[in-house]
């Protein structure tokens, strides 16, 4: 488990990805209109986690 969290494109992903559920939630809460920064933050964190675990593998 070291070594993965010792890859930036795990890091980074995973900072997007909290990221985009605080903004997610946020904004379901408040009714604001910026829920597409919410789904961009998931969506791109999810695939640098996702790249990063199957670089992992190799």
């Amino acid at each position: 488990m070291d070594k993965f969290f010792r890859r930036p494109m795990f890091v980074i992903g995973s900072v997007l990805v909290v990221c985009g559920l605080g903004i997610g939630i946020n904004d379901l809460l408040r009714m604001s209109h910026v829920s597409g920064i919410a789904s961009g933050l998931l969506i791109l964190g999810a695939a640098f986690v996702l790249i990063a675990w199957m670089q992992m593998r190799k």
